[in-house]
This record gives C-alpha cells, structure tokens and sequence, in this order.
C-alpha cells in the first residue's frame, strides 16, 4: 500500500469512528501526523488534495445546477461525518502548505 492509500485509508476509518463533535478536530490531529510522518513530499500531498477534493465534490450538490441527489436521512450522519473529514484536511493541507511558503 503506498504512503497516500494509507492515509486516506486511515481518514476514511476516522470518519466512520469519531462522532461529528469532535471529528474536525481529531481529523485534523490526524493529518498533521500523516502530513509529517507519510506525506512530506508535495507530489503526496497534491495527490491527497486532489483526493479530498474530488470525494467532496462527489459528496455536494451545486446550487442552482439543477441536479439534487436526495439523500435517505439514515445516511446523513455518514455523509456530514465525510463532508466534514474532507473539509478539514483540504483546511490542514492549506494551513501546512501556508506556513510552509513563510
């Protein structure tokens, strides 16, 4: 398994456990610690990026496109949880690639 597969395989198992209080801040524990441990070249980093990214888009619906998925509401828990996920290792990708640049 490559060093990407293993962390989005590890933020797929931490979205699923954590409960939506307290995910955004054990995700972004948790990427910071792959960020450094797995992932400290760019090429990795943009390939999760470009991961995070896609799967949150999967998960939106555009306002006004015209096209709405509606969602059974015994999943929405799963999908907020996912959302969320996502969301916040695009924030830690954008928070470690800023302080990096300074």
């Amino acid at each position: 398994m490559t060093n990407v597969g293993f962390c989005k395989q590890r933020l797929l198992e931490a979205s699923e456990f954590e409960t939506l209080g307290n995910l955004r801040s054990q995700v972004a524990v948790l990427a910071r610690r792959l960020l450094r441990a797995r992932l400290p070249d760019p090429k990795s980093r943009m390939a999760l990026r470009a991961w995070a990214a896609e799967e949150l888009r999967k998960l939106e619906v555009a306002p006004g496109s015209g096209v709405s998925e509606v969602v059974p509401t015994y999943r929405l828990g799963e999908i907020s949880r996912r959302m969320a996920m996502f969301q916040t290792v695009l924030d830690v990708l954008d928070e470690v690639e800023g302080s990096a640049a300074a």
